[in-house]
């Protein structure tokens, strides 16, 4: 094997390189830019499909449509958002398998409490679910597709849901695992987001952000259930009554979420961004 000055790897004699699309093209037909970081790629000039040519391993690309909103494509006209007391908004928290990346864990749960009343819808991960996901040949995790399945058209019923630092957490956690699992989740025209997260940390100096600790120390009456490490490490798994202390732990703090918007009344910059 000969390394080129300004391409990748090639093996002498080889005349024929497989694409991405998995097809054999000869090699003349092949155009190799030089990379900064040593990592050459090689692209098929007839294709035009980018293949990876590391140490001679060739991976065809994965055929996948990843789906970024209910409807197929931005509408032309995005109509402006209704008024906020016009609008069906919700409280929305999850519960996830620890503090990996999504590509390396789960949901275990989620709930939305709507605003103003007694609605809350909600799901979590099953036995059977665990059960279902028995691929070891699958390198994805899929034993929270069906509740992602379930909170995709929970989410179609609101205007604009209200989270706690779920711009850098719990937004963020569902759209990766939408996307991985190929579901659809809304688009930014679709749902309004508010994080108050950011109203408590730009707006009030408190010791901690923490939305169990912030609504204490306003004095709210809903106590926060602990966080026990055994309940969570049963949960993943389908154990019934840990899903059950997860799931009412859910349930809690978008009780305590909803309390602290009405503390933050009148405080909050109205918002108009998306997801």
């Amino acid at each position: 094997m000969t390394r080129q000055s300004k391409g990748p790897f090639v093996e002498e004699g080889v005349e024929l390189w497989r694409c991405a699309a998995g097809e054999l093209v000869p090699k003349d037909m092949m155009w190799f830019p030089p990379s900064r970081h040593g990592r050459p790629y090689a692209y098929c000039r007839t294709h035009d499909v980018e293949v990876q040519a590391r140490n001679r391993l060739r991976i065809p690309a994965q055929e996948r449509t990843y789906t970024q909103g209910w409807i197929a494509q931005r509408p032309s006209i995005i109509k402006p958002p209704k008024p906020e007391a016009e609008m069906k908004i919700g409280y929305l928290d999850i519960e996830t398998n620890g503090i990996s990346k999504q590509d390396y864990s789960e949901i275990i749960s989620w709930v939305i409490k709507t605003k103003n009343s007694d609605e809350m819808v909600s799901s979590i991960i099953t036995e059977q679910d665990v059960l279902n996901d028995n691929d070891i040949n699958d390198p994805m995790i899929r034993k929270d597709n069906r509740i992602l399945c379930e909170l995709s058209q929970a989410l179609k019923q609101y205007d604009k849901i209200v989270t706690w630092f779920g711009a850098g957490f719990d937004i963020k956690a569902l759209r990766t695992r939408f996307a991985l699992l190929d579901i659809p989740f809304p688009s930014p025209w679709e749902l309004i987001h508010e994080d108050l997260y950011f109203t408590a940390k730009y707006k009030y100096r408190i010791t901690s952000n923490r939305l169990g600790y912030i609504a204490e120390s306003f004095g709210c009456p809903i106590k926060k259930t602990q966080v026990s490490p055994k309940a969570w490490n049963l949960a993943i798994r389908g154990h019934h009554a840990a899903c059950g202390y997860v799931l009412e732990h859910n349930k809690i703090d978008t009780l305590l979420l909803e309390w602290m918007d009405e503390v933050f009344k009148g405080q909050r910059r109205p918002k108009k961004a998306g997801l």
